[in-house]
């Protein structure tokens, strides 16, 4: 009975022990996981705070002008077909006018995917490059009144590339060739033109890359080669009102535009992969 009798005393007294430390261990995971989520409210409260202080000051005639900035990003991918011509798809307008459409504008950069390393001015299929090949990163202005638009000069301008030629030490620099940042570009326009051409008289391009991907004021005319694009009539909902990024094709645009290997052959950006895509990206 004694023996008995112990043996009951020792099982509670374990009992309550075990109770005690249950009851610990749950006050100690609920103070921790309370701590946890007043750090974590804390630094949402600091990270909103931080945004707030991100201000826009614009002094206009000595008169400012003071906005919260966004620091919202846009970015538009479309996929080149598989030898069917050239792809387009529009911009979403309202955001991508929140984003340039204000006093200090946006940067646009515009690249491809899926390019071709080229050796000695040959296409090498082994090595494909998954990450866009990209252009400058480009100021650009959007009047939301008049639809008028500028690129930054910086992106159109011509520049000469010099190489070295001969053996060192012997060679020299040399004049190699022109270079372009975005080749097929305007310095300004005014969308919704309604004609074949922009006030510049230029096509209705505002970007392009190496010949593969185009912004433009108007998806590309499927039926016509040289590059065509669309009438830019803002009234022809889905082919002229907005922006457009466009994917190319060697059949549509101007002979020799496309991309292609400085010595001829296969193009560094085949017409016949439909993963190759042409990316824009939007920076406030």
């Amino acid at each position: 009975m004694e023996v008995s009798t112990r043996a009951a005393m020792i099982a509670a007294v374990a009992s309550i022990i075990c109770a005690v430390i249950a009851a610990t261990a749950s006050i100690y995971i609920a103070t921790r996981a309370g701590r946890q989520a007043e750090a974590a409210g804390e630094i949402a409260r600091t990270a909103q705070a931080d945004v707030q202080k991100l201000r826009r000051y614009v002094y206009d005639n000595g008169t400012l002008t003071e906005t919260e900035i966004a620091g919202a990003k846009m970015v538009v991918r479309v996929n080149g077909s598989a030898n069917a011509g050239p792809v387009s798809v529009p911009i979403d307008m309202e955001r991508f006018v929140q984003i340039c459409g204000d006093a200090d504008g946006c940067l646009l950069t515009l690249g491809a995917t899926r390019f071709r390393q080229q050796i000695d001015g040959l296409t090498d299929e082994s090595y494909i490059l998954q990450v866009p090949l990209q252009g400058a990163p480009c100021r650009f202005f959007w009047d939301v009144q008049t639809r008028g638009w500028s690129l930054s000069q910086a992106c159109i301008a011509t520049y000469g590339l010099y190489a070295y030629a001969g053996v060192y030490p012997f060679g020299s620099y040399q004049f190699s060739r022109a270079y372009q940042v975005y080749e097929y570009g305007n310095f300004y326009g005014h969308d919704d033109s309604q004609i074949g051409s922009d006030v510049d008289t230029l096509p209705l391009n505002i970007m392009s890359f190496k010949g593969a991907c185009f912004l433009s004021e108007a998806p590309p005319d499927r039926d016509r080669r040289g590059g065509h694009l669309l009438p830019d009539d803002p009234q022809a909902t889905g082919t002229g009102d907005g922006l457009y990024l466009i994917a190319s094709s060697p059949d549509w645009d101007d002979t020799g535009a496309y991309p292609k290997a400085d010595r001829g052959g296969r193009s560094p950006w085949p017409e016949d992969d439909p993963l190759r895509q042409c990316v824009l990206i939007a920076e406030d």
